[in-house]
């Protein structure tokens, strides 16, 4: 899949550590372009961190923003900010606790910067610091997705994946994923199943796009959802997008027991996910492997899966498909035959 131009300065500028730390402390400063696209920086700033920015074509000779980055930040300001803010921690945590991350995954987790921030029992809230904490995690999740989104849906048509009226995604977040679809395909119906701060989030941010009526976000717990064979069978298309390695095998194991027991002949259950963190899945030397390593513990390879569903199933078809976006993607197929 080929990436774009503003993808590919994207992926420069946030593979080089000082500058994104130069970018945190501009941010701190409100004095990226949204707010400050028409000073020169360098009146602000040392020449040690102007020769950062320069280096990666932020800011020109003169010290102002060049155009290509005013560009980048109008489409991707937000995205970008997110994705500075938890480059840093995952460094941090990396750095301080990357032994942990080694030999002991739960002391690792207790330790994290990243982890302590996906709280996802704010999503149960109702103060504006839940609202707060919940939203920072979802543009971050948001901001890969707008990347990954257009990748895995012209992969999807390209293995001729492309029948689905009726959509439901378990943990669709704030809807990106759900957009990139609808943009694609013919869709009636989109239906996300949440936690209820993330689809109050989801909904503000839908209701902006040309697919309000499209997408719909329903609170709920997903395993309860999936033991209701009556809403399964609702829809054609089941989607779970980089949510099954979030949790432990045995649950991911009940829940797609639920899901494909109730799924009707002629429907259909897609997974997307990263492949495990081996040699061969990721890609060259990247600072940005970082972002990825803090969570290798829990990504699998799709075979792990496809021996959950063959334990459980003899009367579903299985086909696996790669491809690569910041690392190596599989997207599992699963129908019942």
């Amino acid at each position: 899949m080929q990436h774009t131009k503003f993808e590919v300065y994207e992926d420069q500028i946030l593979s080089d550590i000082c500058a994104v730390k130069v970018l945190s402390i501009l941010l701190g400063k409100n004095l990226l372009p949204d707010r400050a696209s028409d000073v020169c920086i360098s009146d602000f700033m040392p020449e040690p961190a102007i020769a950062i920015l320069q280096r990666v074509k932020i800011l020109d000779e003169a010290g102002s923003y060049c155009d290509d980055f005013v560009k980048l930040y109008e489409k991707r300001g937000n995205s970008l900010n997110a994705r500075v803010e938890f480059t840093l921690k995952s460094t941090l945590d990396f750095i301080n606790f990357g032994e942990s991350l080694f030999q002991d995954v739960e002391e690792f987790m207790g330790q994290s910067q990243v982890f302590s921030s996906f709280d996802y029992s704010k999503g149960f809230g109702s103060s504006p610091i839940d609202r707060s904490d919940t939203k920072k995690w979802c543009q971050y999740v948001s901001s890969l997705t707008e990347l990954e989104a257009p990748k895995l849906v012209e992969f999807l048509l390209d293995c001729r994946q492309n029948k689905s009226d009726y959509v439901l995604e378990f943990g669709g977040n704030m809807g990106t994923f759900a957009e990139e679809i609808c943009r694609q395909l013919d869709i009636k119906k989109y239906s996300i199943i949440d936690i209820p701060l993330v689809c109050e989030i989801g909904r503000e941010q839908v209701a902006r796009g040309p697919f309000a009526k499209k997408i719909e976000f329903s609170e709920g717990n997903m395993f309860l959802v999936a033991q209701s064979k009556e809403e399964i069978k609702k829809y054609n298309t089941i989607i779970f997008k980089s949510v099954l390695h979030d949790w432990p095998i045995h649950q991911v194991d009940e829940l797609l027991g639920h899901v494909l027991s109730a799924l009707s002949a002629g429907s259909r259950l897609l997974i997307f996910e990263r492949c495990a963190f081996l040699n061969g899945n990721i890609r060259q030397p990247s600072f940005q492997d970082v972002s990825n390593l803090i969570f290798s513990p829990f990504y699998r390879d799709p075979h792990v899966y496809m021996d959950i569903i063959k334990s459980r199933f003899q009367d579903f078809r299985m086909e696996v498909a790669y491809t690569w976006i910041d690392m190596k993607w599989f997207m599992l197929t699963v129908e019942r035959g």
